[in-house]
């Protein structure tokens, strides 16, 4: 999006396999465009195939334990910015966009 400023982001890390940790770079807000594909790639970086943006992001557990992903003010924050990418970019079909991102991240 042309004329748009990408808004600062905050680093999510989360339990991977093992001892591994997944990290993603997500905005601080939706301004534009490119703001909601960072969004989505982090969210399917950090959730892979099981990321859907009609999902509340308090609901992701892991399997094998139940325990939650994300803190109560992580997942409140990606809720509120998933919440915001229809009305700052109308454009963007964020279906779409993550089905893209998908394809290219996931295996």
């Amino acid at each position: 999006m042309q004329g748009a400023t990408v808004t600062a982001s905050w680093q999510v890390s989360v339990k991977g396999v093992g001892d591994e940790r997944l990290t993603a770079s997500l905005p601080w807000a939706i301004s534009c465009a490119d703001d909601a594909e960072r969004l989505v790639r982090g969210m399917i970086t950090l959730l892979g195939g099981g990321f859907h943006p009609d999902d509340p992001a308090a609901d992701y557990v892991f399997h094998d334990t139940g325990e939650r992903t994300f803190s109560d003010e992580d997942a409140a924050r990606i809720d509120r910015l998933l919440g915001q990418v229809g009305f700052v970019s109308p454009a963007v079909d964020i279906y779409a966009l993550g089905l893209r991102i998908m394809k290219e991240l996931v295996p």
